[in-house]
């Protein structure tokens, strides 16, 4: 590495005496965005084409003079302590993922901070978003393409970037299906053959949308090609104008775990659709549902009456 100035802006040293925090944000990046995800040098979530964690830039802006020339070597743990208090949650995730790394990479010879002396992670609460909420969006957005990825987030609750990347291979127009690869299961499903993704049986409502698509290729041409970072403006932006608070684009997700088990749709079900295998992260995302479950006897009378179907419900191996 010579003394040129990276693309961060700031000097990059070869004296590993002098290496700055600002420096070690660097090679991080760039290791980050060359690296898959699951490598041994990958040390993020996920690859992202400006060669930056996701989220990194904040974290950057937002170091203190005090910390991001101040080499490695020479930083106390108050110094830490005093940038942490100042940040946010950004800065104490970021922050121990640096100090990892510089960890790793033997420029330093024992934490700074040891982990049980970084102050707990709180994130906001999470909510889902309300029927009325998303009606009301949808309502005032003009932008057809836009409206129906939001609708098809209400209805299927899968995450924005795989909503935004359903192509018309994806669809079973004659079996009314719809089978998708997530891509937070990509790595799962490599490691283990048998785990396939499940095939969503659709109704009158998705398929009213999926009518209004392109019958070829992408689903969503322009949403397909934009980041999830500016997705997640567009949304907030439009909360913002109707004055809807405490609410992202990952809250369809909530929102549809939520109104699941308040319609008795079956645990397994709304699982295999959220593509989470824990039942523990699932009763997470339903953490707000308020339900009121039906007694044991009045369940048996309505199977046996027949007004539920026990052949429709998903077998378990």
């Amino acid at each position: 590495m010579d003394n040129r100035p990276c693309s961060c802006g700031y000097d990059c040293r070869s004296d590993s005496t002098q290496r700055q925090w600002s420096e070690v944000f660097c090679v991080a990046s760039f290791l980050h965005a060359v690296f898959p995800r699951h490598h041994p040098w990958s040390l993020g979530h996920g690859s992202d084409s400006r060669c930056k964690w996701p989220g990194g830039e904040r974290f950057l802006r937002g170091l203190v003079d005090a910390i991001r020339v101040k080499p490695l070597l020479s930083t106390t743990p108050d110094l830490l302590l005093a940038v942490l208090k100042k940040g946010t949650v950004s800065t104490n995730v970021y922050l121990r993922r640096i100090q990892n790394f510089a960890l790793d990479m033997g420029w330093l010879p024992w934490p700074i901070l040891r982990k049980k002396q970084f102050p707990k992670v709180k994130f906001k609460p999470k909510r889902g978003i309300t029927e009325r909420e998303h009606r009301r969006i949808i309502e005032r957005e003009i932008n057809p393409e836009r409206r129906d990825f939001y609708e098809l987030c209400w209805l299927l609750g899968g995450s924005q970037g795989d909503i935004a990347s359903l192509t018309d291979e994806d669809i079973d127009w004659s079996d009314r299906l719809i089978c998708y690869n997530r891509k937070k299961m990509l790595q799962r499903m490599q490691e283990n053959p048998n785990l396939k993704p499940p095939m969503i049986k659709y109704g009158k409502k998705i398929e009213a949308v999926l009518k209004g698509r392109p019958s070829k290729g992408p689903l969503f041409p322009r949403l397909c090609a934009v980041r999830s970072s500016d997705r997640a403006t567009e949304f907030k932006q439009r909360c913002k104008g109707l004055g809807i608070q405490g609410v992202t684009l990952h809250s369809y997700r909530y929102g549809w775990a939520e109104r699941a088990r308040k319609a008795y749709y079956p645990q397994r079900c709304a699982q295999e659709n959220l593509g989470q295998q824990s039942p523990a992260v699932h009763r997470a995302y339903a953490k707000n549902a308020a339900v009121t479950i039906p007694s044991l006897d009045e369940w048996e009378e309505l199977v046996a009456n027949k007004i539920i179907d026990i052949n429709q419900m998903p077998k378990v191996a």
